[in-house]
Formats: C-alpha cells, sequence, structure tokens
C-alpha cells in the first residue's frame, strides 16, 4: 500500500478538492502523521476506527465546510452544505489512544450516536487549550461528563440531536473562552426551547425562546 508506507511523513493537507469515496483504512499506517487535513471534500462512510493508531497526530481535520483550519468560523452554521452527498456517517471513534491530539473538526457531516464517554482520554496534557468542532451532525444523548478532564475547552456541538449536558460542565468557567463562566451551559448549547444562530450564548447573542414550542434538543440554531 504506497499510502501506509509512507510513515514519514509528518502533514497531509488534502483540504478542498473534490474527493469522493470512503477514506482509507491506510491512513492508521502513517505513525508519524501529525495533521491530517482533508476538510471540504466529498467523503463518505465512516470514519476509520485505524486513526486511533496514530500516535503523534495533533490536528484532525475532516469537517465538510467551514474552518479549513478551524479557526474564527468553527461551530457556526454556514447554511446548505455545497458538498455533494450526506458525508460521514456512523459513531464517532473515541482517539482515546492519541496522547497530543488537541483539535478536532468533524462538523457539518451526518455523524450519529452520542459523543463517547472516553473522547480524547488518552490525551496526556489536559492543561493546554483544545477545540472539538462536532457541530451540525446528527449526535444524540449527552455531552458526557468526562470532559472535564480538560482545562481549557472550547465544544462546538450545537445543531445536533443532544438532549443533555453533564452538570459538571456547567462549571468549568474558563471553557468556550471563559463564557462558560458567565453563561454556564447555555454557552456550550442553547437550552431546549431556545436557540440563535449560533446556538449557543455569547456575550454578543442571548438564547431567545422559540415561540413554536421545543423539539426538545439542545443547541438550536433555529426553531
Amino acid at each position: 500500500n504506497v499510502l501506509g508506507a509512507l510513515t514519514s511523513l509528518e502533514i497531509l493537507r488534502l483540504y478542498h478538492n473534490k474527493f469522493t469515496g470512503r477514506l482509507p483504512a491506510a491512513l492508521g499506517d502513517l505513525s508519524g502523521l501529525q495533521e491530517l487535513n482533508l476538510a471540504e471534500n466529498n467523503f463518505e462512510g465512516t470514519i476509520p476506527r485505524e486513526l486511533n493508531d496514530l500516535s503523534n497526530l495533533r490536528f484532525l481535520s475532516l469537517q465538510r465546510e467551514g474552518g479549513i483550519k478551524g479557526t474564527d468560523d468553527i461551530g457556526v452554521k454556514h447554511g446548505d452544505s455545497s458538498a455533494l452527498g450526506t458525508g460521514l456517517t456512523g459513531t464517532i471513534p473515541a482517539l482515546d489512544r492519541l496522547p497530543f491530539l488537541t483539535e478536532v473538526y468533524l462538523g457539518l457531516n451526518s455523524l450519529t450516536g452520542p459523543i463517547p464517554p472516553n473522547f480524547l482520554d488518552g490525551v496526556t496534557d489536559t492543561s493546554v487549550p483544545v477545540k472539538i468542532d462536532l457541530s451540525s451532525n446528527q449526535l444524540t444523548g449527552t455531552v458526557p461528563g468526562s470532559l472535564t478532564q480538560f482545562d481549557n475547552l472550547s465544544l462546538y456541538a450545537v445543531d445536533n440531536r443532544i438532549t443533555g449536558i453533564a452538570n459538571s460542565l456547567c462549571s468549568q468557567s474558563s471553557w468556550m473562552d471563559g463564557n462558560v463562566g458567565q453563561f454556564d451551559c447555555s454557552a456550550i448549547l442553547c437550552p431546549a426551547g431556545t436557540y440563535n444562530a449560533m446556538g449557543r450564548r455569547t456575550p454578543e447573542a442571548a438564547c431567545t425562546t422559540c415561540s413554536t414550542g421545543s423539539d426538545g434538543y439542545l443547541g438550536s440554531i433555529e426553531c
């Protein structure tokens, strides 16, 4: 396998193309890889579990739209995707054997199921800033309390089918650039029955009550 033989490769950037098909399991053989950026393509199928073998990985970007480097526009709804198909499907792998992984961008796909309770459990330095973008998928369940291991987390999980947040997350005052300290869990996801364009409370935008009632989901960007 030509791809799997590139064990000294540290950065793989193939973003903003029109690649289709499934992500190859051979990506997990790139043992020296530190950055995997395949954003803004038309991949489908599941996320290979073999990515959990990339023990040097620091940056993973598989989102379909918005924020190639995941900077100031992550976690923002960019309208209907211009990418073809449904994007990546299946559940989110735990990625719990990756000690250096601090940036994960999986937004605007069709991922389902809950956020794994052991998500990113392998990160060794939990004091460094961590960014996770899971926005605009079809995720369900509760945001797990295990994420409290991170001192400085920016978690973007709006526009999913999430129905709860572990109470322990609401006291992580430094999260979301300090917004959790001001607004509790609404800085992560607007409460059920409320919304705004960001799906979360910020100093500039409160979560507004939906006049049409509630679907029971947190982090709504519209009613």
